[in-house]
């Protein structure tokens, strides 16, 4: 999607972007989340981080908070990326923007008003 607006944080060496972004019913968002380390070192979790998805429009927002299941993987190797498929369900129209935030660090986020 063109609108999407990837984002690194200053104390992260990663960064985010939401790809193929698809509606798979009146309150489904399906999407992909793209994880980058843009370091020379590999970034590791002892335990997968938070994240958040958060859905709003003109009349309304709800923010939906998980764990990222980055199974046996633990981390990103130094300069590599990693796609993870999520999906939402909520109440969206075309003026509804979806934001992703890894545990309080990079973000990304999308206009739906393409979706389909």
């Amino acid at each position: 999607m063109d609108d999407q607006k990837p984002d690194t944080s200053d104390s992260s060496p990663l960064s985010v972007a939401i790809d193929d972004v698809a509606a798979s019913d009146d309150e489904t968002i399906e999407f992909t989340t793209v994880i980058t380390n843009d370091s020379d070192a590999p970034v590791v979790w002892d335990v997968c981080p938070d994240y958040s998805i958060t859905l709003s429009s003109r009349a309304s927002e709800a923010k939906h908070e998980y764990q990222l299941n980055c199974g046996k993987n633990g981390g990103i190797a130094a300069g590599g990326s990693d796609r993870f498929d999520m999906k939402v369900v909520g109440d969206w129209d075309s003026s509804s923007r979806l934001l992703w935030q890894l545990d309080d660090g990079p973000t990304a986020s999308v206009q739906l008003a393409d979706v389909q």
